[in-house]
């Protein structure tokens, strides 16, 4: 491979990468999204994953993971905390200085969660991690690393 069909090969997969999205927003109608970076994408997924239960972490088998994990192995509070942070990123609104200073004593990250709600933010963070493809990313991290 040459250099010029390396760079050609990295500027068609960037290119092929959602770049936007937006999203409906209950309360609020669409509202635009901007693709967080790659480290970003990872670490809400591996963050997501901190949410389940340890006892249920050590399942290899990954259907029967999903059938043992339930309501009771699932810690919302962190998936919506995560799920906020991840929102923030995504979304230039919510970072702009006069947005901010209409909640001085929350943090940035928590914006989100105060301004949409627990349940709102975990369907939109959801819906960015799909059409910015978090899942896929995550596994061609780890398949990586394992190779």
């Amino acid at each position: 491979m040459t250099l010029q069909e390396f760079i050609k090969k990295a500027k068609e997969r960037e290119n092929n990468k959602v770049k936007v999205v937006h999203l409906e927003v209950e309360g609020f109608g669409k509202i635009e999204f901007i693709r967080p970076t790659e480290s970003d994408l990872i670490k809400f997924n591996n963050d997501l994953a901190s949410c389940i239960d340890v006892e249920y972490k050590g399942i290899s088998d990954e259907e029967k993971r999903k059938k043992e994990i339930n309501i009771e192995s699932f810690d919302f509070s962190k998936y919506a905390a995560v799920s906020s942070e991840f929102i923030y990123k995504c979304c230039s609104f919510l970072r702009e200085k006069e947005v901010r200073d209409m909640y001085p004593d929350t943090e940035f990250y928590d914006i989100p969660l105060v301004v949409f709600g627990q349940n709102e933010v975990i369907k939109i963070a959801s819906e960015l991690n799909n059409q910015f493809k978090g899942i896929e990313t995550r596994k061609e991290v780890t398949e990586a690393i394992k190779n």
